[in-house]
């Protein structure tokens, strides 16, 4: 039969259609006939729906033209959505009130920001309104076997669209081999924001605070306006801890937090307890402010105590292009007996910050201290880029009531030549406000001026200049000084490099010269002089010979420390030579055959008249065996040698045998050549047995022989069974007396949950669980 296509001039003028043309529904089918005088349509076989961005294929569909309403019906109804797909038995959409409702819903969505892989979701039910999903009885895995290994079955679910996620009457069942698990949890809040998950599994372990713990966390949830997380933890050495965080939304507009949390002490006879309030008031969709208070009083597990007030309020104002945010931070740590606050304010133009504000006061048992911070940042006339900063600073030692306060400013200007360079002009000032001179060092520029000249280059070769003058005015802290050493002059400044490179027969030749020459008013005057260059030779194939040759000169003198030269004349001239020698073994590739790499080096420092010490190593590759042999030594030079049987460096060997994807070996030895005794030995072996995840096993285990008490040992051993996406990760360290046992799903593997004990902890389940509920405070 031929596909029709009648019904589209039916819908095209329908009252309805009329309002909203820029949603036309469009229905193509095998079969359609219409009761009611058109105003009810009856398509079936093959049938394709589409209407605005929702397309749908079923075996029959109907349409009350009247009520607005579509009905897709079949064994396998798929719809499209926003780039995803839907399987479900019947499709409902009520195209008014743009509600979708699908019964025995399937769908594979693939994760991105969360995890990654696909999630697979069932559903009896699901209705969706918008912004607001409601759901019954679903079921969500990674697994895409049937029936799901594991799985997560809520009776109930809400859906708030990049927001989170709510189940009611939660069962996650987990079998670990044949062995079934089996976790209740009567309410589970995903927030998507995190982008993390989050077990509420009971937290259990023992430290020496509080002996043995159970801590618990669980949700609820009334609306997406008012939810929470209710605490109950039992302490055997503290008592029983209570806590509540109440979560709430008032008219989309104040939104914010109330924590409490207290145990009394049965050990201590103190009472432990955290307050916290925090909330954020949106005045508008451009304005908002945000205020906390925290005042905690408890115990830690390391035996100290926290005694802290924090308080915060900020207020944030922005537009398409313009942001402006402020904060007032005030926190007392009693038990430290510091004061601090902290006021901030910034502005944004163009994603880029134009003022930075900053004042923070610090007072301490001792001491008090005080800054002011501004920076600003503005675009002038012609392109020129300005910042600013001013920065003060005041501490006060209440011991002898000694004081140190300064100012300091720094402007600098920046400018873009087009074809030219950057030209820059930096003004630097410093004001000590309490004594005539600086009793540190500091260094004044009034201003200094640097064009850095655009870098050019022609046939191999290149050249960049950067020139510049500068007022200085230096105060030098000399040694043994109370205050520092005041100095003022100019000084002038022009640096240039030369470089060239070209390509010879069986070689390469690459040259770098550079000048810096310094000019003062005082009529003193230095330069330097250096000088590079790079031989590549490659006498035949698999050889290349490198000589490194550098040089640097130093001269005259400055009226300044900053730039004075620690030692002039040549500083520098050293020459290093690499000797690189690839041999590739026989074409037929036996498994005697192998390629060897050499690597070898030394050099002469040509100032000092002294020998760099020698270095070697070589690779085999033994390509049809897999495996591949280094060794690595060295001979020092009698100059370089610390002791007079400091000969030669480590032979350090290593050895890595991969014959296949399944099995892996390395081995490591460090031997002293000059005591001819063995230093360390260690060995990893790496095994995958099994073809199917049923019987899949990964094993790595670490052996190490101590050649003092001659001993060989196992240091470590992993154990990781695969799960079908999950997987089962036992560890023992001998080193740290540990064993631990760590479960993940594949598609959220850094969401890790497992039991570890050792001689710290005799028991304790760790991973992600509530934020808490390591420590309540």
């Amino acid at each position: 039969m031929k596909s029709i296509y009648g019904l589209v001039f039916l819908i095209l003028f329908s009252p309805f259609f009329l309002m909203f043309a820029e949603d036309v529904a469009r229905v193509k089918a095998d079969k359609m006939h219409y009761k009611e005088d058109g105003q009810y349509m009856e398509a079936s076989g093959n049938v394709v729906f589409k209407y605005a961005d929702l397309k749908l294929e079923s075996d029959v569909l109907q349409y009350d033209l009247q009520k607005n309403m579509v009905w897709a019906k079949g064994q396998n109804v798929e719809m499209w959505q926003n780039e995803k797909t839907y399987q479900a038995k019947l499709v409902e959409l009520d195209l008014t009130k743009k509600v979708t409702k699908l019964e025995d819903l399937r769908a594979i969505v693939k994760l991105e920001k969360v995890g990654k892989g696909h999630l697979y979701l069932k559903a009896k039910e699901v209705t969706d309104t918008g912004d607001v999903v409601n759901g019954h009885d679903g079921y969500l895995t990674t697994c895409d076997l049937t029936p799901e290994h594991y799985y997560l079955w809520s009776d109930n679910f809400i859906y708030y669209k990049e927001k989170r996620i709510v189940g009611f009457n939660n069962i996650f069942y987990n079998p670990i081999f044949n062995i079934p698990f089996y976790f209740w949890i009567p309410v589970y809040n995903y927030d998507l924001t995190r982008r993390r998950m989050s077990f509420l599994m009971p937290l259990i372990g023992k430290n020496a605070v509080e002996g043995w713990f159970v801590r618990t966390a669980w949700d609820y949830f009334y609306n997406e306006y008012f939810y929470g997380k209710l605490y109950w933890d039992w302490l055997e050495k503290k008592g029983t801890g209570l806590g509540i965080k109440q979560n709430y939304v008032v008219n989309d507009q104040y939104q914010g937090f109330l924590l409490y949390y207290g145990v009394p002490e049965r050990d201590t006879g103190r009472y432990s307890r955290i307050w916290q309030w925090d909330q954020q008031i949106d005045f508008s969709d451009d304005f908002s402010l945000r205020h906390s208070y925290k005042d905690v009083d408890g115990y830690l597990v390391s035996g100290a105590r926290k005694e802290r007030l924090d308080k915060s309020l900020s207020l944030t104002y922005k537009t398409n292009d313009l942001k402006y945010w402020g904060s007032v931070v005030e926190n007392q740590n009693f038990a430290q007996q510091v004061k601090g606050l902290t006021i901030k304010y910034a502005s944004q133009k163009a994603k880029k910050k134009d003022w930075q504000v900053k004042y923070q006061k610090r007072d301490y048992k001792t001491k008090e201290a005080a800054e002011i911070l501004v920076q600003q940042y503005m675009l002038l006339p012609i392109d020129v880029e300005m910042s600013n900063k001013f920065n003060y600073e005041s501490q006060t030692d209440l011991s002898d009531d000694t004081r140190l306060t300064y100012l300091m400013t720094d402007t600098v200007l920046k400018k873009q030549l087009v074809d030219i360079g950057k030209l820059t002009v930096n003004f630097r000032y410093f004001f000590d406000l309490v004594n005539e001179e600086r009793t540190n060092n500091f260094l004044r520029k009034i201003p200094e001026i640097t064009l850095s000249l655009k870098k050019v280059k022609y046939e191999g070769f290149w050249w960049q200049s950067i020139v510049g003058a500068g007022r200085f005015q230096e105060s030098y802290l000399l040694p043994g000084a109370s205050i520092g050493r005041f100095f003022a002059n100019n000084r002038y400044m022009s640096k240039h490099n030369l470089g060239w490179s070209v390509d010879l027969p069986f070689s390469k030749l690459q040259t770098k010269f550079g000048y810096a020459q310094y000019l003062y008013e005082t009529g003193d005057q230095s330069y330097t002089v250096d000088q590079q260059i790079l031989y590549k030779f490659f006498p035949w194939q698999g050889v290349r010979i490198e000589t490194d040759y550098q040089k640097k000169y130093a001269d005259g003198n400055s009226p300044f420390f900053f730039d004075s030269f620690t030692k002039t004349g040549l500083v520098l001239e050293q020459v290093q030579e690499k000797l690189i020698w690839t041999i590739k073994g026989a074409d037929d590739r036996q498994w005697y055959t192998f390629d060897t790499v050499w690597h070898n080096s030394m050099g002469y420092d040509l100032l000092n008249k002294q020998k760099d010490d020698y270095k070697t190593e070589i690779q085999w590759y033994f390509l049809n065996l897999k495996t591949k042999l280094n060794l690595k030594t060295g001979y020092k030079f009698f100059e370089n040698r610390r002791t007079a049987t400091d000969v030669f460096y480590p032979l350090i060997s290593s050895l890595n045998i991969k014959p296949n994807s399944r099995v892996n070996l390395n081995f490591y030895l460090k031997y002293n050549i000059n005591e001819t005794k063995l230093e360390s030995l260690s060995n990893k072996i790496y095994l995958l047995t099994g073809n199917t995840w049923e019987d899949k096993w990964e094993l790595t285990a670490q052996f190490r022989y101590n050649p003092f008490n001659q001993i060989y040992s196992l240091d470590s051993l992993v154990a990781v069974k695969d799960l079908h996406c999950r997987k089962l990760k036992l560890v023992y360290s001998n080193i740290l007396h540990e064993f631990r046992v760590v479960f993940s799903i594949n598609a959220f593997e850094n969401d890790t949950l497992g039991l570890v004990t050792n001689d710290r902890e005799s028991l304790k389940l760790e991973g992600v669980l509530d934020d808490k509920a390591e420590n309540r405070f």
